[in-house]
C-alpha cells in the first residue's frame, strides 16, 4: 500500500544520507611515520593464515609513544610467537611498528587507507615481540567480540574435524572467515566464477 511504499523510500533516503555523511567525515590519517610503541588492547578479530603471517585487529587502550592510537583499531601482521589459542575479547600486550595506511596502489585506484579508517581502522604495522595475553578479572567483551569469538570456535571446530582440503572452504562458507583460505582454492574459485559465494557468507 502507499505507507509501505513511503517507509521504503524514507528507508532508502536515509542509508543513502548515512552513507553520505560516513563519506564527508572520514577520519584523518593518524599516523604520517613509521613509530615505534608498546601496546595493549583487546583482540578484535584474530586471523591465523595457512602459510602467511597471522593478523591481528586489536581496539588499542594503551600506546607508549602515540595517544593518537588510544581507543582505536589496529591492524597488526604477526611473524613473532603468538598464543595457540587467542581471540576477540582477549587482552594483549605487545611491542610493535605501527605505519600510515596503504593508498591507492596505482592513481585513481582503490584507496585502502581510506577504506580503512572509514571502518574504524586506524594504522597498520607488524608486531616486534611475542603476543603476550593477559589475565583480566572483568572481560568487557562487546557484543560484536562475542561474535567474532564464537565464530573462530566454530572454525577451529571446522578446522580440527574436517579434511585440510576442504577444511578452508567449509569455514569460509559457514562462517564467512575467508583467511583460512589457500590461496590455489581462491584462485579456483575466482575462475570457476563462483568467488561471489565467499562475498555472501
Amino acid at each position: 500500500d502507499k505507507q509501505t511504499y513511503i517507509w521504503i523510500i524514507f528507508i532508502i533516503l536515509s542509508g543513502l544520507s548515512l552513507s553520505s555523511y560516513r563519506v564527508e567525515n572520514i577520519p584523518e590519517p593518524l599516523i604520517d611515520r613509521e613509530i615505534y610503541t608498546e601496546l595493549t588492547g583487546t583482540v578484535v578479530r584474530a586471523e591465523i593464515r595457512p602459510g602467511k603471517p597471522a593478523r591481528l585487529l586489536l581496539h588499542v587502550k594503551t600506546s607508549s609513544k602515540n595517544a593518537a592510537v588510544i581507543d582505536k583499531s589496529v591492524w597488526l601482521s604477526v611473524r613473532t610467537r603468538i598464543p595457540k589459542y587467542i581471540a576477540a575479547g582477549d587482552h594483549v600486550a605487545v611491542n610493535s611498528v605501527l605505519t600510515p595506511m596503504n593508498g591507492p596502489i596505482v592513481p585513481g585506484g582503490f584507496d585502502f587507507g581510506r577504506y580503512n579508517r572509514l571502518n574504524g581502522i586506524s594504522a597498520q604495522g607488524f608486531a616486534v615481540s611475542v603476543i603476550e595475553k593477559q589475565i583480566q578479572n572483568n572481560p568487557d567483551q562487546t557484543l560484536l567480540q562475542h561474535i567474532e569469538a564464537a565464530r573462530t570456535q566454530i572454525s577451529e571446530t571446522i578446522r580440527l574435524n574436517v579434511g585440510q582440503e576442504v577444511a578452508g572452504t567449509a569455514i569460509s562458507l559457514i562462517t564467512g572467515q575467508r583467511h583460512y583460505l589457500d590461496d590455489k582454492t581462491s584462485r579456483t574459485l575466482r575462475d570457476a566464477g563462483l568467488s561471489h559465494l565467499l562475498a555472501i557468507s
